[in-house]
């Protein structure tokens, strides 16, 4: 049996993010470990979805569901006030990050991993 990659969802309360979020939960390859918001206040995935049987709720400690989740790959639908920080800090963890945040001429910053 071929293991699942496990994902997280930024910016999941978001339109964009909501259909992340959906994409991740009907695809067989992939599996939602976590969504992360910054104006989550506990929401339940299965209810913002129309989805049965997710138990995840969104929430907004980034480091916290990537501590305790243990994704494989983050995917950012945030915002570019954000998605630089939510990419450090999982590139960090070594979570593989997909970044749908974009912004016209939105400077690219670099550092280096530790």
């Amino acid at each position: 049996m071929k293991n699942k990659i496990k994902v997280i969802v930024t910016g999941a309360l978001g339109k964009m993010g909501l259909e992340t979020v959906k994409a991740v939960i009907n695809d067989n390859d992939l599996e939602l470990v976590g969504a992360v918001d910054a104006r989550a206040k506990g929401e339940k995935i299965s209810t913002l979805t129309g989805l049965s049987g997710c138990t995840i709720k969104v929430e907004r400690d980034l480091d916290e569901v990537i501590d305790r989740t243990k994704p494989d790959v983050m995917i950012d639908f945030t915002n570019p006030q954000a998605v630089f920080n939510n990419s450090k800090t999982a590139l960090n963890r070594h979570v593989t990050c997909v970044i749908g945040t974009w912004k016209k001429c939105l400077p690219i910053k670099r550092w280096e991993l530790p």
